[in-house]
């Protein structure tokens, strides 16, 4: 079994202003297209040999939208989305594979100032099971590129589902805000699941055939 996310739109901003999005393309819809019928959002990147989907009406039929591999979705805004492999359930003890999305940030954060971060999460239909304490959103300094498939060692200073609640919406998406104070000149952002396979949490909820989770955002 596994655990994948999906992102459709995410919005990161001065809180005090919050009119530029330091985020190009954040719902996606800006497409490349590759090999095999597929596409991907335009700027944003791996920062490991994981493989995210990127779903699309102009993608193969398995990743296009509204209906996909992991179920039946419109995007919230837009018409395309993303989807993050999070855990893939192994034997205790091993390691997980691990999908990520890494964006340059349009502008360096200035220290001290606070951001604003806005995002929705949608549980796809072929989940079987709820998880908490997953998503999370790492600020980097640096572009980070790194040989594996597995866990990105790195601390996320944005937890998206808090620990005290399992996240089971299938039907909608539901929207999330956080606010960042930035250290300073932080310029690339990661989403993707930090924890290592000792913290996955897993509340088995019924229906589906896999673990699976959406996301989009707002421009």
């Amino acid at each position: 079994m596994r655990l994948l996310i999906t992102i459709l739109l995410i919005k990161f901003c001065v809180c005090e202003v919050y009119t530029q999005n330091l985020i190009p393309n954040p719902s996606f819809e800006d497409t490349i297209q590759l090999n095999f019928g597929l596409t991907f959002p335009r700027f944003w990147t791996q920062p490991t040999n994981g493989n995210p989907n990127h779903y699309s009406p102009h993608s193969r039929p398995e990743w296009q939208v509204p209906q996909n591999y992991v179920g039946y979705q419109l995007a919230y805004k837009g018409e395309n989305y993303v989807g993050i492999l999070m855990h893939k359930m192994l034997p205790q003890g091993s390691d997980s594979k691990r999908e990520y999305f890494q964006i340059k940030l349009e502008d360096s954060l200035k220290k001290d100032s606070t951001y604003c971060l806005q995002l929705f999460l949608s549980l796809a239909d072929s989940c079987q099971y709820a998880s908490r304490n997953q998503l999370g959103i790492y600020l980097s300094n640096s572009e980070v590129s790194v040989n594996t498939t597995f866990r990105l060692q790195y601390k996320p200073q944005i937890l998206v589902v808090s620990s005290q609640e399992y996240f089971e919406e299938k039907d909608r998406w539901v929207e999330f805000n956080f606010e960042y104070i930035a250290e300073g000149k932080e310029k690339y952002l990661i989403i993707g699941n930090f924890n290592d396979t000792s913290g996955v949490e897993k509340k088995f909820i019924g229906g589906g055939s896999n673990l699976i989770i959406r996301v989009p955002t707002t421009t």
